[in-house]
């Protein structure tokens, strides 16, 4: 057995330096957010690093629905669902059919086609927020799901396109020869030989999709209104604005959003075979609709990072720390 060099000892300990505080960081929200879950309302904010007399009960709460600003959970959870896998269908639909046209048949053209969709990147989503709302107001598509599936499906198509392009440019030419000459027609050839070799890069891109979509805030806050219609990050953003709760509801108020957002990472491990995606403590329902108002703009910066970070573990990190640490801002009398 060959023994490790100093070289690479030093490598390792270099990776396990860094690699050690990132965990750390990133699991601390995380357990914080599970014990503030199974606290009963007296140990919430007594400090321990586990409470005296743990519960499931706030996740009762959660999944009965047994609570004012919980009564659409499982609707809002649905509707992040739909709008997320639909948006990932379409955009690995778009995206793919354009890398192979790209790299594979070699359109005239192509490359400036991706070139200036990747371009759009330089233009911030906030600045384009309100023109895809006109644009969708248009179309009559305003309160419908299928407003912000498209809104998705054209934000992530670009950097799916661009990814998916440079991977399929790796794939031997010569394959694509020898099934031509046994006469495989291009729809054959797209089928039978691109898709099952590009396979592990469009799982990615689906990941991809489906978290941007699933995370998005700005745009759902914009496109979608009624109650039962707009997604859990909305309703999440809705539930931390409410400033009506009376002052002995506080505590039982945050008790149940930390159980929310649990909830929410467990559901989500499930749906994604174990991966649980950081993508949000942001699980709860709303009180009131999320028509378009002032409030709109002024929310377009802060939850604009939102769905630009792609690192699941970072998002969840960074969205739990955000929600441990909120307080209302006030309680009726």
């Amino acid at each position: 057995m060959k023994l490790p060099t100093l070289r690479e000892v030093g490598t390792e300990a270099k990776l396990l330096l860094i690699g050690i505080p990132v965990f750390i960081w990133t699991m601390v929200p995380i357990y914080h957010m599970f014990v503030f879950a199974i606290s009963p309302k007296e140990d919430a904010f007594s400090g321990k690093l586990w409470p005296d007399h743990p519960t499931l009960h706030n996740f009762s709460i959660v999944f009965h629905q047994q609570h004012y600003f919980l009564r659409d959970f499982w609707i809002q959870f649905w509707n992040s669902t739909v709008i997320a896998l639909a948006a990932g269908a379409l955009t690995l639909l778009v995206a793919t059919a354009a890398a192979f046209s790209i790299s594979r048949l070699r359109v005239p053209g192509g490359r400036a086609v991706m070139n200036l969709a990747l371009f759009t990147y330089f233009i911030p989503a906030a600045f384009l927020a309100v023109p895809m709302y006109r644009t969708m107001g248009n179309y009559g598509l305003l309160n419908n799901h299928w407003s912000l599936i498209l809104a998705m499906v054209t934000i992530a198509s670009p950097y799916a396109i661009w990814v998916l392009k440079q991977a399929s440019d790796k794939l031997p030419v010569e394959l694509d020869e020898a099934a031509t000459m046994d006469g495989a027609t291009t729809l054959q050839l797209f089928r039978l030989v691109y898709v099952p070799l590009m396979m592990p890069s469009l799982v990615a891109i689906g990941t991809y999709a489906i978290l941007l979509a699933w995370n998005e805030y700005l745009y759902a806050f914009l496109l979608l209104s009624n109650d039962t219609d707009i997604t859990l990050p909305v309703a999440l953003g809705n539930f931390l604005a409410a400033d009506d709760l009376a002052v002995g509801a506080v505590d039982d108020h945050r008790l149940h959003l930390r159980a929310a957002a649990g909830s929410d990472l467990l559901c989500l491990q499930a749906l994604y075979g174990g991966r649980a995606d950081r993508r949000r403590g942001q699980v709860v329902s709303s009180h009131s609709g999320a028509a378009l108002s002032p409030r709109a703009f002024d929310s377009f910066e802060a939850n604009e990072a939102t769905t630009m970070i792609t690192a699941i573990s970072a998002i969840t990190s960074v969205q739990i720390a955000l929600i441990s640490g909120f307080t209302p801002s006030r309680t009726s009398e």
